[in-house]
């Protein structure tokens, strides 16, 4: 391994102060067979194999008794569920300690069997807890891998932010509506038969929200748009790229077309060009696609997405204080990316009139545009964005306003605000034409709810 490898793959994390784990102590992932054998405890054990191996290089993952294969409901079903995490742990780095044994000395445990005691880390539905066990969840094994991948991404940001010897700080939280506290509700993110989705922008929170998408659906037509290759800077912040693509100069889009011909997906649209370069964008039928994932930040990128009159917008960005913003844009009805980010201006989606709310609850506002994602602010980003595309079909949808500032630091906290048109702004200029480019859309009818 070089050096060189090294200081680019931990570009991002040495931007901060706030690492305090010992990278040579052990990280052990441990669970029971009867966790690992429903569809909950096998999201959470893959995301937290995903994400850990970015973080830190010494994990491990505790065998339990006999194979275990992975759920149908997954990706890569019937494969064996600890070959698999560690294939895709020791693809990550070219130096690595992943291993497959028992428990040692010394182990900080992230505990993912939920009835056990200390420390458990537990998702089931909507819903996660951190806290001493045995969970108070109760047990329903539906395929819904939000409140499961919520509980070890806000785990991992403990474990990444602490120094090993304090417990887990305990939190219930639901990523339903995005609060603290248990959520009641019961409904499962479902995608409609048929949609089509625009992936434009493959880097860390396009390709996050691509795999966690995969964890509840693999039937949506997509079309995916990227220029870039992967580095070894983008390799810790995404679920997908390995030290292998960074080697070979792998278009991002490439990466990603071979993650769903993989998991299981209909063959993408690939296009290995930026918004503004692609006729098909603004040529293409009326009605389609459904809807966008606007994971790309550069070129005046709002403006080509605004100007082709686009459908419903759901994405999410990342802040250099341990921030994730959820943004959503229904056309017409609500302000567009343009109102959030105008024209020639630097505005950042944490800008808002909520100074003052924020600020009560610590959130930093209007902070400079960076790109400075740790691994687990990307994962979470992704996450929230497929988690509201499972909702879009919802009844009574959308349950949220449309921004939602999510902060990790110390702890998980939330606030919710509305973003605000601006006068003058692309969205308000042609609203008739924007109806008739939408018409036809999956998702056109939320522009008419009042």
């Amino acid at each position: 391994m070089s050096a060189s490898f090294e200081a680019k793959f931990e570009d991002r994390a040495s931007r901060y102060d706030t690492r305090k784990l010992d990278p040579k102590r052990r990280i052990n992932i441990c669970t029971s067979r009867v966790a690992l054998l429903t569809y909950p405890g096998q999201v959470q054990f893959l995301v937290a194999a995903n994400l850990l191996a970015r973080t830190h290089a010494n994990v491990n993952l505790q065998p339990v008794d006999g194979s275990v294969p992975i759920d149908p409901r997954l990706p890569f079903a019937g494969k064996d569920i600890f070959d698999h995490a560690l294939q895709d742990m020791r693809a990550v780095r070219e130096r690595h300690q992943f291993t497959s044994s028992g428990p040692q000395a010394g182990d900080l445990l992230f505990n993912v069997d939920p009835k056990s005691s200390g420390y458990v880390i537990h998702g089931d539905g909507w819903n996660s807890w951190i806290g001493l066990g045995p969970s108070p969840l109760r047990a329903e094994n539906e395929t819904n891998p939000f409140g499961p991948a919520l509980a070890v991404i806000l785990a991992v940001a403990q474990v990444y932010l602490g120094d090993g010897n304090q417990p887990y700080v305990p939190i219930e939280a639901n990523a339903f509506d995005w609060t603290l506290g248990f959520t009641s509700e019961k409904v499962l993110p479902t995608l409609p038969v048929g949609t089509k989705i625009w992936f434009n922008g493959l880097g860390s929170v396009g390709t996050a929200t691509l795999y966690f998408l995969s964890l509840f659906t693999r039937r949506a037509f997509t079309t995916l748009v990227d220029a870039d290759m992967v580095k070894v800077e983008n390799i810790s912040r995404s679920p997908l790229f390995t030290a292998q693509h960074a080697s070979a100069h792998t278009p991002k889009v490439d990466v990603a077309a071979q993650f769903m011909a993989d998991a299981g997906f209909p063959a993408p649209a690939v296009h290995k060009a930026m918004l503004d370069e692609l006729k098909e964008w603004m040529n293409r039928d009326t009605g389609t696609p459904d809807l966008v994932v606007s994971a790309a930040n550069e070129r005046n990128v709002q403006y080509w997405t605004e100007v082709g009159h686009p459908p419903l917008q759901i994405y999410a960005t990342t802040g250099k204080t341990f921030q994730v913003t959820l943004l959503r844009h229904i056309p017409v009805k609500e302000a567009c990316s343009l109102c959030l980010f105008p024209l020639g201006e630097q505005v950042n989606p944490q800008t808002c009139a909520m100074d003052e709310e924020a600020a009560s609850l610590g959130v930093v506002l209007g902070e400079e545009p960076v790109d400075p994602a740790l691994p687990f602010l990307s994962f979470l980003a992704g996450m929230m964005s497929a988690s509201e595309i499972g909702k879009v079909s919802l009844q009574g949808y959308p349950f949220t306003r449309n921004r939602v500032y999510v902060a990790l630091n110390p702890t998980f906290r939330c606030v919710h605000s509305n973003i605000r048109k601006l006068e003058d702004c692309l969205c308000q200029r042609d609203t008739n034409k924007h109806s008739l480019a939408i018409e036809g859309s999956k998702f056109a009818g939320l522009s008419w709810i009042y």
